[in-house]
Formats: C-alpha cells, sequence, structure tokens
C-alpha cells in the first residue's frame, strides 16, 4: 500500500528542534516530494499528515476544527507561516 510506504519515507515530525523556522520548511518540502511519488490524492495526504505530526505539533493541527477542512496545500501553508520560534500560534 502506497500510505504505509510514504508513513515509512516520511520522518515524524515533532517540531521545531533548531530554533528556526527551516526544520518546518524541509520537514514540508519532505512531505510534498513523498507524496508525489506515492502518488498519494485528499485524504491519504491528510492522514499521512496526521499521522506523522506529534507532540505539540499534532496538538497545533487539532486546535482549530478548520485546519481538517482545508486543502492539503493550504493547510501546510497555514503550518508554516504560523510558526513563532518553536511553537504553533494557536488559530
Amino acid at each position: 500500500m502506497l500510505l504505509n510506504a510514504a508513513k515509512d519515507m516520511l520522518p515524524t515530525y515533532h517540531g521545531n528542534i533548531s530554533g528556526n523556522n527551516d526544520d518546518v520548511t524541509t520537514w514540508i518540502v519532505q512531505f510534498k516530494a513523498i507524496a508525489k511519488v506515492n502518488k498519494l490524492r485528499n485524504e491519504k495526504l491528510l492522514m499521512l499528515l496526521m499521522s506523522k505530526l506529534k507532540d505539540k505539533e499534532l496538538v497545533w493541527l487539532h486546535s482549530s476544527p478548520e485546519h481538517m477542512s482545508l486543502p492539503i496545500d493550504q493547510l501546510l501553508n497555514v503550518m508554516e507561516d504560523t510558526k513563532t520560534h518553536n511553537d504553533y500560534k494557536q488559530v
């Protein structure tokens, strides 16, 4: 199954470790590349995202009901844009 292969390839994202936005940006680039290689679409992309976010990042994802209804590209943009230092703003 392509989703399982993608889960194996993509590292888990626990949050910003280095103190700058490069961590989330790098992870999003990896997410998009792995999704493309595995030809994942729509709900499978959201399932992949939900399976690879941990700790505060998963809390952030569930912090707003609108997050789950956004198209994946828009959600990834919100994820990247709402960074402040090591944490996400609660949107």
